[in-house]
């Protein structure tokens, strides 16, 4: 059985501790993108909500006694 020279090929947990970085990194970038997507229409988003709340509010029969 022939033996790899261990040179020439990266160390495993150096491998995996770099996989996990890049990883960690692109879930990063992810969120951060979101984070940007939703403070910009942070504000759009609650006007909907307001109107869609008022509309329930003014939609809802109405009980005489």
């Amino acid at each position: 059985m022939t033996r790899f020279d261990p040179d020439s090929h990266p160390d495993r947990f150096v491998f995996e501790a770099q996989a996990r970085q890049i990883r960690a990194e692109e879930i990063d970038k992810f969120f951060h993108a979101i984070g940007l997507w939703m403070a910009l229409r942070e504000h759009a988003l609650a006007q909907r909500l307001s109107q869609w709340g008022q509309s329930v509010l003014h939609h809802q029969p109405v009980r005489h006694s």
